[in-house]
């Protein structure tokens, strides 16, 4: 599988533009297996700069103590 370069040649400024940007994947496999019609996505919660849905909490925290 060729990786998409041009999809990820954006550099963020600091760890806090990579915020609210967790990547999405169409899940394939399990809807179709499932007799699912719809579009079903998966997020990819471990491309967050802290692992965890809590990464807004953190940048308002930030934010209020600058």
């Amino acid at each position: 599988m060729a990786v998409k370069w041009d999809s990820n040649k954006k550099i963020a400024k600091s760890i806090f533009d990579t915020i609210g940007r967790t990547p999405l994947i169409k899940l394939n496999k399990i809807p179709r297996e499932m007799g699912v019609t719809c579009e079903i996505l998966g997020k990819l919660e471990y491309f967050s700069p802290s692992g965890s849905l809590k990464d807004r909490i953190y940048l308002n925290m930030f934010n209020l103590a600058e």
